[in-house]
């Protein structure tokens, strides 16, 4: 049998290598997702679990917490009146309104203060975590996802999975929320997942979109 040449090996091999499949955006999106499922939804758990970042997450050094949950509350503050106390505060004002999103930003703070709260970055995507818990366990625990605003694959993808067509969907002019509730068992672990999914419209907040995944025990 012929001798192959060294040269012509090396770019066969190369060749194999740029054929190879490169995940696709959706495929990214499904990884990501299925990540933060598998991190957020676990009765059971003890609560400083959910406080450590999964593979590919960073956490949010202290001195940057605070600029993110004023994004959060800026992604957040046109739902506040509607979601939050009903329609009838559509007339509050907007210092009104600043003034609400301001305590919660605070209070958000000093959850994160006494470690009950972390809130992890994506690298790979931009994405952004913020876990909340009681500090007593998975008692009651959220996780909210924003994704980046670029990535539309994402959050397509989370309106794919937790987007159901279900009755106690709000819709406004602020944008909508659908929610959706299912009994779940992890662990040995019997628990209630609370699924929200809020759309915001682009000139309202810097993320158009974002899902919060919140465990409560039965």
């Amino acid at each position: 049998m012929p001798r192959i040449p060294a040269s012509l090996a090396a770019i066969s091999t190369a060749a194999l290598f740029c054929v190879a499949p490169v995940p696709s955006a959706a495929d990214a999106a499904n990884d990501l997702l299925l990540q933060v499922e598998a991190h957020c939804i676990q009765p059971g758990r003890a609560f400083k679990d959910f406080l450590v970042p999964p593979t590919g997450w960073d956490a949010v050094p202290a001195g940057e917490v605070r600029d993110h949950f004023a994004m959060a509350a800026l992604t957040i503050s046109a739902w506040y009146g509607m979601d939050r106390r009903g329609e009838q505060d559509q007339t509050e004002t907007t210092a009104e309104i600043q003034k609400s999103i301001a305590k919660e930003i605070e209070r958000d703070i000093e959850d994160f203060n006494k470690r009950e709260g972390a809130v992890f970055r994506h690298g790979a995507s931009g994405s952004m975590l913020v876990v909340e818990t009681d500090g007593r366990g998975w008692f009651h625990m959220t996780c909210t996802l924003w994704p980046s605003a670029g990535n539309e694959a994402l959050q397509q993808h989370i309106l794919n999975r937790w987007t159901l067509p279900i009755p106690r969907a709000k819709t406004s002019p602020f944008g909508d929320v659908r929610e959706t509730s299912v009994h779940i068992r992890r662990n040995g672990v019997p628990a209630k997942l609370k699924a929200d999914v809020y759309r915001v419209p682009v000139e309202v907040g810097p993320v158009p979109l974002y899902l919060e995944l919140t465990l409560l025990p039965l």
